[in-house]
């Protein structure tokens, strides 16, 4: 095994514990323009483009370096790694599994949910589910904290202790009361019901009796023997 080899082999034992964040970022350049994305793939969302020969820092590239993780005019994402040279023995290389162990370019791992909160959070494709759907993680809704964002911790409040519950006497059961005894009243007196008067048979009037025709009375002509 030569010197070069098993320096490359335990570069690559401890870089693949490496976090973008905490890798140090090392000098290279565009060797052709191109587009920075938002991962490592042309299917990803595009952040800025990139001219030829512009000076990029190099946090880190995929196990094959077809990608790489870049900062470039203080945009962060995703660079072809066949576009990238770096500086090796005062001249200017391309990246390689040997170049790159030499200068040691860490090897990254993408993780999207990560990687996006920590850098496209106001972007406007940050909640897009055609990207998070890719990876079979549900997007982030709007004011929602990512895993990947670290969180500010939430200072304990003492919750109030419950109220012991107090078990309500049973209702007593309604008992029906007995009906009250009619008193049983005695039988009113029937009202003296007037009897019909008996009915008068008609009698007819007797005629008056005639007083006997006495005939003409006698003329006074001498008024004191006639009294």
């Amino acid at each position: 095994m030569t010197y070069r080899t098993m320096i490359s082999a335990i570069t690559l034992a401890f870089a693949i514990l490496a976090v973008p964040g905490e890798a140090a970022a090392a000098d290279g350049w565009a060797r052709a323009s191109g587009t920075l994305r938002a991962g490592p793939d042309s299917d990803y969302p595009a952040i800025t483009y990139v001219d030829r020969g512009a000076s990029l820092d190099i946090f880190g590239c995929l196990s094959r370096y077809d990608w790489c993780d870049v900062a470039v005019d203080g945009e962060r994402g995703w660079f072809p790694g066949s576009r990238i040279e770096l500086l090796s023995d005062g001249r200017r290389v391309h990246i390689t599994r040997s170049t790159a162990a030499v200068i040691g370019l860490s090897i990254l791992s993408f993780g999207m949910a990560d990687y996006w909160a920590n850098h496209y959070e106001q972007r406007p494709f940050y909640h897009n589910n055609r990207y998070w759907r890719r990876h079979g993680i549900r997007p982030p809704q709007p004011g929602e904290i990512h895993p990947g964002r670290p969180q500010q911790p939430v200072p304990h409040v003492q919750q109030p202790r419950p109220v012991p519950h107090v078990q309500q006497p049973r209702p007593v059961p309604h008992v029906q009361q007995p009906r009250p005894v009619q008193r049983f009243q005695q039988p009113r007196p029937m009202s003296h019901v007037q009897q019909p008067r008996p009915v008068q048979r008609f009698q007819r009037p007797q005629p008056a009796a005639r007083a006997p025709h006495a005939g003409p009375r006698p003329v006074c002509v001498d008024p004191a023997k006639c009294r």
